[in-house]
């Protein structure tokens, strides 16, 4: 759970380095993340200052997704359509502009719990994002039931740089019960 009364960004990450071979495209077989997010906003406004948003970093070149590159998967965005999205980032995390779409169905999800999956496959460098079917609570990821979300994308701007991190982040305002989970 992160949360802070102070504006700013939040956010934890690990080296995966000794998990999988953290230069994706150089893996035989394809990499699956599986996880939970949420986030207590109706309608999280994004990544630039003073807005909220929620993001889970798949990969990272740097331990700091404020200025390192890679990819993640964002909640948040200006206007009324709060999708998940497919990103990757170029200069962190730090703003709406530095975020490119992979993936993005326009589908809202505001605050509702989400079991997400997203797969690459090293051949054809082929993204593919899926979403849970239980909105109301987390369920387990490696058992849930997924549907696909928009279509299975090429994208290896970064597959061939070392994203040896991944993490959790949440961009946030002063609201002191606003926060975001991760499972």
């Amino acid at each position: 759970k992160l949360g802070s009364t102070t504006a700013g960004r939040d956010y934890i990450y690990a080296d995966i380095s000794t998990l999988y071979n953290s230069v994706y495209n150089t893996n035989t077989s394809t990499l699956t993340w599986s996880f939970n997010m949420r986030q207590s906003r109706t309608d999280p406004s994004g990544f630039d200052a003073g807005n909220y948003g929620v993001a889970f970093v798949l990969g990272c070149s740097t331990n700091n997704f404020l200025t390192g590159s890679g990819y993640a998967v964002v909640l948040g965005n200006s206007g009324t359509s709060d999708n998940l999205r497919l990103v990757k980032f170029v200069a962190g995390i730090s703003g709406n502009a530095g975020l490119t779409n992979i993936i993005a169905p326009v589908v809202d999800y505001g605050s509702d719990s989400l079991t997400i999956k997203v797969t690459y496959y090293p051949i054809g460098n082929n993204w593919s994002l899926f979403i849970g079917g239980n909105l109301a609570a987390f369920d387990n990821p490696l058992t849930a039931s997924y549907t696909q979300l928009g279509a299975t994308t090429s994208d290896n701007t970064y597959t061939g740089v070392d994203l040896l991190y991944m993490g959790c982040l949440w961009n946030h305002s002063t609201g002191a019960s606003d926060l975001a989970y991760f499972d």
